[in-house]
């Protein structure tokens, strides 16, 4: 479904927003955990935080991958798109980037330009249609 609404836009914005406050949250439990690791321990702070942002990112995929699984038939097979789950894992994964962003210093050059352009691109997952839009379908694809 296009959006039609501004408050639908809003919405979305709003649990994405959600997204990114849990993971900012769960940045400090991390690294509390993490702290065990003496190989940890003597690493640079800004090293600390981006082993933090991918070991999030990873339980992040690993429940993406447990969930797309269900919806395998629909995506392949019938090659048809439930927009409002696919905006929810669009926004569970950029969440991470953007927090990515916002909580690791020295972030490689090119980390940081995926984490803007997956951004990005959710913007426009977010107000059009992938079952309507070739474009749309590439994106959800990457």
């Amino acid at each position: 479904m296009q959006i039609t609404s501004l408050s639908e836009v809003f919405n979305l914005y709003i649990q994405f927003a959600g997204c990114c406050i849990l993971y900012a949250n769960l940045y400090p439990l991390i690294h509390r955990f993490l702290c065990y690791n003496q190989s940890y321990l003597k690493l640079p702070q800004y090293k600390k935080m981006y082993i933090v942002k991918n070991i999030l990112k990873s339980i992040m995929m690993l429940y993406l991958c447990i969930e797309t699984y269900e919806h395998l038939y629909d995506l392949i097979i019938l090659n048809k798109f439930n927009m409002n789950i696919v905006r929810w894992w669009g926004s569970l994964y950029v969440a991470n980037d953007v927090t990515g962003l916002l909580m690791v210093e020295k972030l490689p050059t090119n980390t940081r330009n995926h984490h803007i352009m997956t951004l990005l691109l959710l913007n426009v997952v977010f107000l059009f249609d992938g079952n309507e839009m070739e474009i749309v379908k590439f994106i959800l694809i990457y």
